[in-house]
């Protein structure tokens, strides 16, 4: 059996098909590595989190006047700015989120945390970067207390303990 001469065509053809693949495979690889890299620089940094908040001492007592209010039930969150930051703290935005979000909603926070209301909580006043929002542990808004330290603290462990 003869076999079959390649022209310079075939021979062109064959040798971008293999290039073609090897970027491909370089560029999923790339895409992989930078996937893990984040995953992983991500997981470090939510366990210095936890590895912070894990601290109870680190909770200081708060209260203030809500300047701004945003309910999110998409995202099991309510985040509430002060009117004047609060020593020690780098912002004066705070938020309770996930099962701490629901307990304040079943106690009618919609109705008592509004714009002008004073509010009394526990954060702590550690700022990891920008765009970060401390969460609020508990949460009392004019003497009507919507979230107490003990379950805001026990929450806010829980939403970080995969990560310690």
């Amino acid at each position: 059996m003869k076999r079959k001469k390649r022209g310079l065509i075939g021979k062109v053809l064959l040798g971008l098909l293999a290039l073609l693949k090897a970027v491909l495979v370089g560029i999923i690889a790339l895409i992989a590595v930078c996937w893990l890299l984040f995953s992983g620089i991500e997981l470090l940094w939510k366990a210095q989190e936890y590895k912070y908040y894990a601290q109870e001492e680190n909770f200081v007592e708060v209260t203030g006047e809500v300047e701004h209010l945003a309910w999110n039930e998409e995202e099991e969150r309510v985040a509430f700015s002060l009117t004047a930051r609060p020593e020690g703290f780098v912002e004066a935005t705070f938020d309770i989120e996930g099962d701490s979000f629901y307990i304040v909603a079943d106690k009618g926070g919609a109705e008592h945390l509004k714009v002008g209301a004073v509010v009394t909580f526990m954060a702590a006043p550690r700022y990891f970067g920008d765009g970060y929002i401390v969460p609020a542990a508990s949460l009392t808004v004019d003497g009507v207390e919507l979230l107490s330290f003990e379950e805001g603290y026990e929450n806010l462990l829980g939403m970080y303990r995969p990560f310690s």
